[in-house]
């Protein structure tokens, strides 16, 4: 099996890119933050899966008034799809690890939004695998793991990064902080 060590040997804080022998659709060139994972099972969330909607259109309420009303929705995956999850995303500085903290409260989520610290992101629905099921997955070579970075939070370069993910060529990866957010105001 291969290993991903973030953290103490792990999966979890990995993106899991879906290779196209994977036989389910849900997971078709998807990019899989993997929030959780040990003996019991895994929890994810798919990153290159925009609904093409905001807070403001999804969800009735202060959630969706606000601050918090711009925040894109995505579908983080095909388990319990009505369910809307806020994520937030930050870069540690020395490590350059992409740390997720899920399942904020709306009070947290404008926190962060206020402190325009790292990325906050609502899902409709998770990824989920029961006890040795993704391992079994990724024996069977369906998955590649990989170190997330800030690309992933690139609006511009959402759809097409799961190429850029699953491809051998990997040195793309350290030019991606180098372009600005707007490269057509240069």
């Amino acid at each position: 099996m291969q290993k991903y060590d973030p953290i103490e040997g792990g999966l979890a804080g990995a993106i899991l890119a879906s290779r196209p022998q994977l036989p389910d659709p849900n997971f078709s060139e998807a990019l899989v933050y993997l929030v959780e994972q040990d003996k019991v099972g895994a929890f994810g969330l798919v990153m290159n899966r925009p609904l093409g909607k905001t807070l403001s259109d999804v969800v009735a309420g202060t959630v969706g008034e606000g601050s918090l009303s711009g925040t894109k929705v995505y579908v983080g995956g095909p388990v319990q799809t009505q369910q809307l999850l806020l994520a937030h995303f930050d870069q540690d500085e020395e490590t350059r690890q992409i740390i997720c903290r899920v399942g904020l409260s709306e009070e947290q989520a404008e926190a962060y939004v206020a402190n325009q610290q790292g990325w906050l992101r609502a899902f409709l629905g998770y990824s989920g695998w029961g006890e040795g099921q993704l391992e079994r997955e990724i024996d069977e070579g369906t998955w590649r793991i990989l170190r997330p970075d800030a690309s992933l939070f690139r609006t511009d370069f959402e759809l097409g990064i799961w190429a850029s993910y699953v491809g051998a060529d990997q040195r793309w990866r350290s030019l991606v902080r180098h372009i600005p957010e707007h490269p057509w105001m240069n």
